[in-house]
């Protein structure tokens, strides 16, 4: 009888303890509304959620997952999911790139036009070394690559196989 009450206690217990950290870590926060902040895996409060839905939600957090496995984050992609950014927005294109590039005398110029040519680029991130790429065409086989701590950028695509051009 007494194992039984001890066990029955234990169980009690565990119980209870799932509870309080089920409702503290936001586990079953499953309706549109409940989740109220999209942390990175550092616990970075990267967005307040209040009023996302479980769709959103759940795109941004695989999208955050990705990132987090390639030491980044997917700016744009996380931007057209929250509607800050729209699906076929315009994408910088090799004719751009190298046309920006020839008619730019600085880094940090040729950066800027890039940013009011797509607002948000599609990666951000690196370990140590920060890289910033722009799609071009949508398409991550070829982009732009701008490491900004060396003050370079690179373009890479379909058509040299996958070496690297400088650009600046």
């Amino acid at each position: 009888m007494k194992k039984t009450i001890v066990i029955c206690a234990v169980v009690a217990a565990l119980l209870l303890l799932f509870a309080v950290t089920a409702a503290v870590t936001g586990a079953f926060a499953g309706s549109p509304g409940e989740k109220t902040t999209i942390t990175n895996y550092g616990g970075q409060i990267l967005y307040d959620a209040t009023g996302f839905s479980n769709d959103q939600i759940v795109k941004l957090e695989e999208l955050i997952e990705l990132g987090r496995q390639n030491c980044g984050r997917y700016v744009y992609q996380e931007k057209v999911v929250i509607g800050q950014a729209e699906e076929k927005e315009k994408y910088i294109t090799e004719a751009d790139a190298k046309s920006i590039v020839s008619e730019s005398s600085s880094y940090d110029e040729i950066v800027e036009k890039f940013e009011k040519l797509q607002k948000y680029p599609d990666y951000v991130g690196g370990s140590g070394t920060t890289l910033i790429e722009y799609w071009l065409d949508g398409d991550a086989s070829s982009k732009i690559i701008i490491i900004d701590t060396q003050k370079s950028i690179y373009i890479v695509t379909d058509e040299n196989n996958g070496v690297y051009e400088r650009l600046f």
